[in-house]
């Protein structure tokens, strides 16, 4: 697993000119597929980040990855947490479902949220489970060919005043 921190934000400009300090954080999942056959959501280990929202405002969150079910009529649920909170769904489906065509085919996913928070430091989780209980809902990351990337990032917003 690799982690990340501290990116550039080289030409973003907030209030008066300055350039200012956004939290951002990913981690890439190298080594290791993670698999459930849980229909309940549950964490995809290895894709937790941790960052400083220091203005408060849109946190850009965004999730990339191969993925696929080994039963064909089910479904492969995603959704993020923050803390301890669900961000969208809650329940067993999440915020993206997605199918794969015939069993094992792999599907690259991207999901993007936007979760509005104020000043304070957070930790953001990917999560998973599978429709059926008895298809396997899978996240690649072999190290070769595939990694299951999880990154946030604070947004710049126009307009705040201190």
């Amino acid at each position: 697993m690799v982690q990340h921190s501290d990116i550039d934000h080289t030409g973003i400009t907030g209030v008066g000119g300055s350039a200012p300090t956004l939290g951002a954080a990913s981690v890439t999942r190298t080594t290791g597929n993670v698999a459930t056959t849980s229909t309940s959501l549950v964490d995809v280990t290895g894709l937790t980040v941790s960052s400083v929202v220091t203005t408060g405002g849109p946190v850009m969150i965004v999730f990339e990855a191969d993925i696929d079910n080994s039963e064909a009529t089910s479904q492969t649920w995603f959704d993020f947490k923050r803390d301890n909170t669900t961000l969208l769904g809650g329940g067993t489906r999440g915020l993206a479902s997605f199918r794969a065509s015939v069993n094992g085919d792999l599907t690259h996913i991207s999901v993007v949220y936007f979760d509005p928070v104020g000043a304070g430091t957070y930790a953001w989780k990917v999560q998973m489970a599978s429709s059926s209980g008895s298809g396997t809902a899978t996240v690649y990351a072999d190290g070769t060919n595939r990694s299951a990337r999880f990154y946030v990032r604070e947004m710049p917003v126009k307009g705040i005043t201190s």
